[in-house]
C-alpha cells in the first residue's frame, strides 16, 4: 500500500476519492481511504453541511435498499418455487432447473418471505456521517489495482499478490518477455461493482454451458489452473487485438478449457419472478480502469458567509459590507446614475438588455465542496444491458473504524463571488414571445413549474425539449442562461475554478471560486465592469446557435461537466433531478437578447 500527497485537494474530491482509479507512476492504483490527523471536523459550519448531506444519503441510500429488498424478496420466492417443483417431482410431475450461476442459497424455511416491507426506512441523521477535511494534512492511500499482469508474447496471465511481490516481472511461462499490468476491469451500470479481469473455474452442474466464478484471491501469486485437465493453466488469449469481443481464455496444455471474456453482474441481478420472465442482470462492461470516467462522484456544494449558509436574501447585506473594506468591490446599479462611469451608457444598455437589473461582487465567501459517495460513469454502459442515470445505485464511503454509519470528504475555500440579479418582468416579457401560452407573472409559472416537477416521472423529464411542449420554459431557459454564462467564465479566465448556482425564485445566479486563485477569479472576470460587457456578449453569442446544428441544447453547446451542475434542491420542490437536464438554449438565447 502507498502514500498520495501531492494533490490538490479539487483533484481528491473529483477525482481521486476512495474507490477511484488513479494512474502513479509506475502502475495503477486504487484509492482505499483518505485520512487526516485531525479526524472528522465538527462546527456550526459543517453541521449545516451534514444535514444538507444526511437528506443526499436518504434518498439514495432508500433506493439502493430498495432495490436490494426486491432482489431477496425475488430470491426468496425462488426458492418457495423450488421447494414446490421438487415435491412436485416426487409425485411424478415435471422439476425446473434453477441455474446455480446466480449463487442463489438455500434458505431456512421460516427465513422466507415474498413481500417487501413497505415501511419507511430510518433517514440517515447528521450525526451518523463524519466530515473528513482535504487539506494539506490529508492522506490518499492506495493499493495496487487492478492486480492482474500479462505476457503479450505468450498470453501468461496471472494476479499478483501485493504483500508478496515478485522478485522480478519475466514471465514465468515462456521466459521470453515481461509481465505487464493489464488495465482491464469490468464494472456494472446500475451498482458501480468492479472486479477485476479472471478466467472462470469448473462447470456448473445444472448448467454445464455456465462455469462458476472463482475467487481472485485464491489465486494470488499463481495462475488460475485449468479446471478440465491437470496439469495445465489458463492464458489469456487477445488475437492481436484490443477489442475485447474477440479476446478468449484457453488452456496453455488442453483443447478442453476455450472460453470468451465476459462478465455478468451477480451483486445486483434480480432472480425472475416465475417462468415467463427473464433474470434482470446487467453486462458488465469491460474498460481500462485508468480511463477518467469510470466512476461520477456525487457532490454537494454549499456556500457560506462566516458559518451562517449563503442564501439570496442575504446577498445585498453581504455586499455593503464587502464594499466597506474591499478594494476589488464592483456593483453595476449605482454606475448607471454617474455620469464619468468606467463604463459607457452603451454597454450599461448591453447589460440591461440581457435581462440583468444588477451585478455586484462579494468577498470572503466560503464554499464547501463535498463528495458523499460515487455512481457507475457512463463508460460502464454495456449496449446488451443499458442502465439509465434514474436506475443507477449509489455507492458510499464507510467509516473505517465504524465509528460512524458514513464518510464524507470535504474541501473548503474562501474566496469571491459574482451576484447576477435578473429582472423578471423582462423575463416573463421575452419568454410570453417565444410561448405565447405564457399569461402569468414570474412567480406564479416558476411555482407551476415547481409543482409540475414534483409529480412528473423523472424518465420523462430526461427526454429532450420540445419548443412546442416545453413543460418548464422558465426553469429550462434560466438553466441553460446559467450554462452559457459559466462556459463563457472558464473561457474569459482560461481556467474552470468558477462554479455556479441558479437561484430560480430570488431571480439570481452566483458565480462562486471552488479553488484559491487570488485576484484571478470573479475580480478579473468582472474587471471593473469592462469584464461583464465582455461575458455577457460572449453568452448571447453562445445561445446563438450550436456548431452540431441540435435544436435546443446538446452537449456541444449547452452541457456542463455533471460534476459542476448544482442546484438547491429547495428551488425545485424538493426534487432531485440529474445533471445537464431541462436546458434550453432557445429559451436563453430570448432572455439575454431582445
Amino acid at each position: 500500500m502507498s502514500k498520495t500527497t501531492l494533490l490538490s485537494p479539487a483533484a481528491v474530491i473529483f477525482k481521486v476519492y476512495p474507490d477511484a482509479f488513479w494512474n502513479s507512476s509506475n502502475a495503477i492504483t486504487k484509492v482505499v481511504y483518505i485520512d487526516n490527523a485531525d479526524g472528522d471536523t465538527r462546527n456550526r459550519m459543517i453541521t449545516h453541511v451534514l444535514q444538507r448531506l444526511a437528506q443526499h444519503l436518504t434518498r439514495e441510500h432508500d433506493k439502493v435498499e430498495l432495490h436490494f429488498q426486491e432482489q431477496q424478496r425475488r430470491r426468496n420466492l425462488q426458492q418457495l418455487q423450488l421447494s414446490t417443483t421438487t415435491s412436485a417431482a416426487d409425485n411424478g410431475e415435471q422439476d425446473f432447473d434453477f441455474s446455480e450461476i446466480f449463487g442463489d442459497l438455500p434458505l431456512m424455511e421460516e427465513d422466507l418471505d415474498t413481500t417487501i416491507d413497505a415501511t419507511q426506512f430510518p433517514p440517515v441523521r447528521a450525526s451518523h456521517i463524519s466530515f473528513i477535511l482535504v487539506n494539506e494534512q490529508a492522506k490518499v492511500r492506495t493499493k495496487l489495482y487492478p492486480r492482474t499482469f500479462h505476457c503479450k508474447y505468450c498470453g501468461h496471465f496471472l494476479a499478483l499478490n501485493p504483500a508478496r511481490p515478485p522478485l522480478n516481472l519475466t514471465c514465468p511461462c515462456c521466459r521470453h518477455d515481461q509481465l505487464i499490468q493489464e488495465p482491464i476491469v469490468f464494472g456494472c451500470a446500475r451498482c458501480a461493482n468492479v472486479i477485476e479481469l479472471f478466467p472462470k473455474g469448473e462447470r456448473s452442474n445444472s448448467t454445464p454451458t455456465n462455469r462458476r466464478t472463482i475467487n481472485i484471491d485464491n489465486f494470488l501469486g499463481t495462475p488460475p489452473p485449468c479446471p478440465e485437465c491437470s496439469s495445465g493453466h489458463i492464458h489469456l488469449e487477445k488475437h492481436n487485438t484490443n477489442n475485447l469481443v474477440s479476446w478468449q481464455w484457453k488452456c496453455n496444455s488442453c483443447k478442453q478449457y476455450l472460453e470468451n471474456v465476459q462478465e455478468l453482474c451477480l451483486k445486483c441481478y434480480l432472480p425472475k419472478e416465475n417462468s415467463d420472465d427473464k433474470t434482470d442482470i446487467t453486462f458488465m462492461s469491460a474498460f481500462p480502469a485508468s480511463a477518467s470516467n469510470a466512476l461520477h462522484p456525487l457532490v454537494d456544494v454549499q456556500m457560506f458567509l462566516k458559518d451562517e449558509p449563503l442564501e439570496p436574501a442575504t446577498f445585498p447585506t453581504a455586499a455593503i459590507e464587502s464594499a466597506q473594506n474591499w478594494a476589488d468591490y464592483f456593483e453595476l446599479k449605482p454606475l448607471a446614475n454617474i455620469t464619468n462611469s468606467i463604463l459607457d451608457l452603451d454597454k450599461i444598455e448591453v447589460i440591461e438588455n440581457a435581462c440583468i437589473s444588477n451585478a455586484y461582487l462579494l468577498n470572503r465567501v466560503r464554499v464547501v465542496t463535498t463528495i458523499y459517495g460515487y455512481q457507475a460513469g457512463d463508460i460502464m454502459k454495456h449496449p446488451r444491458s443499458p442502465v439509465q442515470l434514474p436506475d443507477r445505485l449509489a455507492r458510499f464511503f464507510r467509516d473505517p473504524e465504524g465509528l460512524t454509519d458514513y464518510q464524507c470528504f470535504g474541501m473548503i475555500n474562501e474566496g469571491s463571488a459574482l451576484v447576477i440579479e435578473l429582472d423578471k418582468s423582462k423575463i416573463i416579457e421575452r419568454l410570453s414571445q417565444l410561448y405565447p401560452y405564457i399569461t402569468t407573472s414570474y412567480n406564479d409559472l416558476l411555482q407551476t413549474e415547481r409543482e409540475e416537477l414534483g409529480i412528473i416521472p423523472l424518465r420523462e423529464l430526461l427526454q429532450p425539449i420540445s419548443l412546442q411542449h416545453n413543460q418548464f420554459p422558465l426553469i429550462s431557459a434560466l438553466h441553460a442562461l446559467e450554462h452559457a454564462i459559466l462556459i463563457n467564465a472558464h473561457r474569459q479566465i482560461g481556467n474552470e475554478v468558477l462554479g455556479s448556482i441558479l437561484f430560480p425564485q430570488a431571480g439570481v445566479i452566483l458565480l462562486y471560486e471552488r479553488e484559491s486563485i487570488g485576484r484571478g477569479g470573479v475580480v478579473q472576470l468582472i474587471n471593473r465592469g469592462q469584464g461583464l460587457v465582455k461575458l455577457i456578449l460572449a453568452a448571447t453569442d453562445h445561445v446563438n446557435g450550436c456548431a452540431q446544428g441540435c435544436f435546443d441544447g446538446c452537449p456541444s453547446c449547452s452541457y456542463i461537466n455533471d460534476m459542476y451542475c448544482q442546484y438547491h434542491q429547495e428551488d425545485f420542490n424538493n426534487r432531485w433531478l440529474p445533471p445537464n437536464i431541462l436546458l434550453s438554449r432557445t429559451g436563453g438565447r430570448s432572455i439575454l437578447k431582445s
